[in-house]
């Protein structure tokens, strides 16, 4: 959050990248040699251009010069093993994500020095099996074992979670997790894209939380590791013991469209939990998917079928406590060098008080209300983020 009296060269990075454009691209727009942009964003640590060269890049940019004069954001590594990126994710999708993340988490650290934050209550689970893993979290986080989870990203902003999520629907990238360590504790961060249908928003969700409880600091290959957050959140979503008289034979695909609305989750993944569970053949299990890939299913289930997404609540809940109801979006522009137009971009994704009441549910104690989500405390006072004012 310091501020100096050069040029940062991995701020400029980020703001080009979060636009999606290339160094080419800027230097065109800016009226500069690509190499000069090149030289900026890798100067380690600062680097002083003219005047007239940086008001050009941040005219461009659509970001004040100050913003080029501030310390790094917490970084996210690339070759974290948390960070994974599928093949058809182009390198410029991949940036944008990074880095538009990069900036939501600045903003939720600086907000949350000025307030009280929910208590983490994420087990750690290093020599269990997923579904052991699975059926430990559902307890650690205070939910049935033995029921669908409803309004899932709550829970876990409830439980200390950092749920933040990106302004960018690109079919390739639905979300990723980190321990983000910069600023002792470690902090877990799941980072979803917006504009995903619902069950496949909890699934993936659900794979990443499995990836923060589980592989912290994992020594496997890549794939088995795909494979342990995908059986963790097949048994944290649709738990073995609950949902094994559901998927009995025969199983249509009438049958399954009931239980994606009961359990929150896609068709193709209650398949793969039946033949997982043993309630289909293998034979079953094919002609099901033949089934669905013929009525092209495969890519997009029937719009009927739509479980509703899930939008965070807890970064904006933070700038409500700080900021004021509406949030005073400009003020929050000042504080962290931006336009006011990408805080308004950030914040058009997240919930507010109003999406949350309307948010379904049938456990009564599970209802979110926006109690008990986070206390705050601008300085002098504390404040739960999903609570009320109270005295320090």
């Amino acid at each position: 959050m310091t501020t100096t009296r050069t040029i940062n060269g991995d701020r400029i990075k980020q703001a080009r990248e979060i636009f999606g454009i290339t160094q080419a691209e800027l230097a065109e727009k800016a009226g500069v040699n690509q190499s000069t942009i090149a030289y900026l964003e890798q100067s380690a640590p600062v680097f002083a251009p003219s005047d007239a060269v940086i008001e050009s890049i941040a005219f461009q940019l659509g970001f004040p010069v100050s913003y080029f004069r501030r310390g790094s954001a917490p970084d996210f590594p690339l070759g974290s093993l948390l960070y994974r990126k599928k093949k058809a994710l182009k390198a410029s999708d991949r940036n944008r994500i990074r880095q538009f993340a990069r900036f939501a988490y600045e903003l939720a650290e600086y907000m949350s020095d000025r307030l009280q934050l929910p208590a983490l209550t994420l087990p750690r689970i290093v020599n269990e099996d997923p579904v052991t893993a699975a059926q430990v979290t559902r307890a650690a986080l205070g939910m049935s074992p033995d029921t669908p989870i409803k309004n899932l990203i709550y829970q876990l902003e409830k439980n200390g979670v950092l749920v933040l999520a990106i302004p960018y629907d690109i079919d390739e990238h639905d979300s990723f997790s980190i321990w983000v360590s910069e600023n002792p504790p470690p902090k877990p961060v799941i980072i979803i894209s917006a504009g995903k249908p619902g069950d496949r928003q909890r699934f993936s969700v659900s794979h990443e939380l499995g990836h923060l409880i589980k592989h912290r600091n994992y020594q496997g290959g890549l794939s088995a590791m795909e494979d342990e957050a995908d059986l963790f959140a097949a048994e944290f979503l649709m738990p073995a013991d609950a949902i094994y008289q559901d998927l009995q034979a025969p199983l249509t695909l009438a049958k399954l469209a009931a239980l994606k609305i009961k359990w929150g989750v896609a068709i193709q993944a209650l398949i793969v939990r039946a033949h997982q569970l043993g309630t289909i053949t293998p034979r079953q299990y094919t002609y099901l998917f033949q089934q669905i890939t013929k009525l092209g299913y495969r890519k997009r289930e029937p719009e009927s079928l739509d479980i509703q997404a899930e939008k965070p609540r807890g970064l904006r809940k933070m700038a409500e406590l700080i900021y004021g109801v509406p949030i005073n979006f400009e003020k929050i522009a000042s504080d962290m060098d931006v336009s006011v137009s990408l805080v308004k971009t950030l914040f058009s994704i997240y919930a507010d008080r109003q999406d949350l009441e309307q948010r379904p549910t049938e456990d009564v104690s599970n209802k979110p209300d926006d109690e008990g989500l986070l206390s705050g405390k601008p300085r002098s006072n504390v404040v739960s983020i999903f609570g009320n004012r109270k005295n320090g």
